[in-house]
C-alpha cells in the first residue's frame, strides 16, 4: 500500500476525485492550498525564458526534454514547446548539429 500526495488545479478536481474513487481507501484528504509555485502550469514560454537565463548552453531538443522535466512535463513535448518558442521569437532556429538544429536565443517573447 502507498501514500500519494499531488497537487491539482481547481478545474481538475472533480474528475481526479472521480478518477481514484475506486482505486483508493479512504476518502481523500482534500486541502485547498494558497500558493503553490507554477511550474507546469504556468507561462511556459515565461517559465522557459527564465530557464535559459540559469542554465545557459546550447539549445536542442536535448535541452528542452530537461526542461521539460524540470517543470514537471513530459519530455516528449519538447517539439511543442519548440514551435511555440519560434513562433513568440523566443528562439531562432540555428545551424544544422547532428540530425537536429541548434537554437540561437533571440530574446523575451
Amino acid at each position: 500500500m502507498f501514500r500519494i500526495e499531488f497537487f491539482v488545479e481547481d478545474r481538475n478536481l472533480a474528475a481526479t476525485l472521480r478518477g481514484i474513487a475506486g482505486l483508493a481507501k479512504g476518502t481523500p484528504n482534500v486541502q485547498p492550498v494558497v500558493e503553490v509555485p507554477a511550474r507546469a502550469n504556468g507561462d511556459i514560454l515565461g517559465l522557459l525564458s527564465a530557464y535559459m537565463a540559469k542554465h545557459p548552453g546550447t539549445i536542442d531538443a536535448n535541452y528542452l526534454r530537461t526542461f521539460q522535466q524540470s517543470v514537471g512535463r513530459s519530455p516528449h513535448g519538447y517539439n511543442n514547446l519548440l514551435f511555440r518558442a519560434t513562433e513568440a521569437k523566443l528562439l531562432k532556429r540555428g545551424r544544422k548539429q547532428g540530425n537536429g538544429y541548434v537554437y540561437d536565443r533571440v530574446g523575451a517573447k
